[in-house]
């Protein structure tokens, strides 16, 4: 298979596990979601630094959209969402969030 095809299956793969659309990660990728539609789709041919910000996106290491395999990746595809979305938040906020999860998970 084409390593285009396997990127463009993998970021499919990745967005809809976290049950995104194309257009809240072309947003988080700063390109149109008609781009990044067509690099999903596997019509365009993204560089490197057009993958790599696919990649940011979704808070995942560059690498892992070229693996033919992403098993082992789906478990950790959440906790990067989470882990992105307290990464640039003042300390404050993250003990907010620390507390809201303990007082939801530990009973």
């Amino acid at each position: 298979m084409d390593i285009y095809q396997i990127v463009a299956q993998n970021i499919k793969y990745i967005r809809k596990s976290l049950d995104l659309t194309q257009e809240e990660i072309s947003e988080r990728a700063g390109m149109t979601h008609n781009f990044y539609g067509q690099i999903e789709r596997g019509t365009k041919k993204g560089s490197l630094v057009t993958i790599k910000r696919i990649a940011d996106a979704f808070n995942i290491e560059t690498g892992e959209l070229f693996k033919e395999n992403l098993s082992l990746l789906e478990k950790d595809l959440l906790m990067n969402e989470i882990n992105g979305m307290l990464k640039n938040r003042p300390r404050n906020e993250k003990k907010v969030a620390l507390k809201v999860l303990k007082a939801i998970y530990e009973k």
